[in-house]
């Protein structure tokens, strides 16, 4: 659990064995009292053989407080790189992210413009989108464009608490 500028207030950790197609109570969140009457972020990562197999990102609030304070928070920087990898005729993006900003960056989505005509370029395949980053954290997303020139197109990058940008593409 994370308080609104992505400071850790509590961590916890298990190993469960669970079958593929069941669910199972793996333990309860314990919200710290420094928390009350604030909005606050759960990260919660799923591990099998040392692999991250899933990632999920939540911002809650109590019974006393509402998301409004999700309205101020600090704006985020999160610095990307693009690179391209064609396959025959198939362009791939591989877009490097890293939020060097001090606060959460929430909701950070990525899409494909043609340059001409700003239409979104679909359809696109995102490996993740509408991405939220802890201070420091960095994630590789992967987007297949199909049979699209990268030198035709425009990735578009903008979120929550994220100022819009166009990156290059090399």
């Amino acid at each position: 659990i994370y308080d609104i500028h992505g400071k850790e207030v509590w961590n916890k950790q298990i190993q469960t064995d669970i079958a593929s197609t069941s669910s199972k109570e793996c333990f309860k969140l314990e919200m710290p009292e420094s928390l009350k009457g604030t909005v606050c972020f759960i990260k919660l990562q799923l591990y099998h053989d040392n692999r991250q197999v899933s990632e999920n990102f939540y911002w809650t609030e109590d019974a006393t407080t509402s998301c409004l304070a999700l309205l101020d928070m600090p704006k985020a920087l999160v610095n990307a790189s693009v690179k391209t990898q064609t396959d025959g005729s198939n362009c791939r993006l591989i877009v490097d992210l890293s939020n060097t900003s001090n606060d959460v960056a929430l909701m950070l989505r990525l899409n494909l413009k043609d340059k001409k005509t700003g239409k979104r370029i679909l359809p696109v395949i995102y490996s993740d989108n509408y991405i939220s980053f802890l201070p420091g954290e960095k994630k590789s997303i992967t987007i297949d464009a199909g049979k699209v020139n990268a030198s035709d197109i425009v990735l578009c990058q903008d979120g929550w608490n994220i100022k819009p940008e166009k990156l290059e593409i090399q």
